[in-house]
């Protein structure tokens, strides 16, 4: 009964491994978005707007931009360098990632003074995309979407990013 039992066990403890392995591996493949730019853009509330431009199947987040940033530190100095090709390529095959959107963020903001009414503040975003895999390039595409507020450049800011990324991923969701 001793053995049985201890079988059993060992039998119950390899299919718990098993199980986690499965998931955690699975847990890397797919479409994952990293976003590169200031620290504005690194929030939960970009991260949400990504994954929703996106739709299911695409992943964003905390997890995903440290190792990004992990892996373009242990490739370059410290900080963000500007991300080659290559870079992408080989960050997406190192984690063993389906395909990777990479979004470029850049902004200007243009305030105007009005003699009617308030300052407004116009925020223009442009997002420099690419979509990877861990051969090569699939495809890249730029957009620039503006939009103003007499609040808020974060609302702003938000809008316009919100604007340029569901143009993205209208593009690369057909890729």
């Amino acid at each position: 009964m001793k053995k049985f039992l201890s079988v059993l066990a060992a039998l119950l403890i390899m299919s718990t491994a098993v199980v986690y392995a499965a998931q955690s591996s699975s847990a890397r493949h797919g479409t994952k978005i990293v976003i590169i730019g200031g620290a504005e853009y690194k929030t939960s509330d970009y991260y949400k707007i990504a994954r929703n431009s996106f739709g299911k199947g695409y992943e964003a987040g905390e997890e995903i931009q440290d190792r990004y940033q992990t892996f373009m530190m242990e490739r370059h100095d410290i900080g963000e360098d500007t991300p080659h090709k290559q870079d992408f390529i080989d960050f997406t095959a190192q984690n063993d990632y389906d395909r990777v959107v990479f979004l470029i963020v850049s902004e200007k903001l243009d305030t105007q003074n009005n003699a009617q009414s308030r300052q407004k503040n116009r925020i223009t975003v442009q997002v420099n995309a690419y979509l990877a895999n861990g051969e090569r390039i699939i495809d890249v595409t730029t957009t620039s979407k503006d939009d103003i507020s007499k609040t808020s450049n974060l609302r702003a800011r938000r809008s316009a990013f919100k604007k340029c990324v569901k143009e993205v991923a209208k593009k690369f969701k057909t890729a």
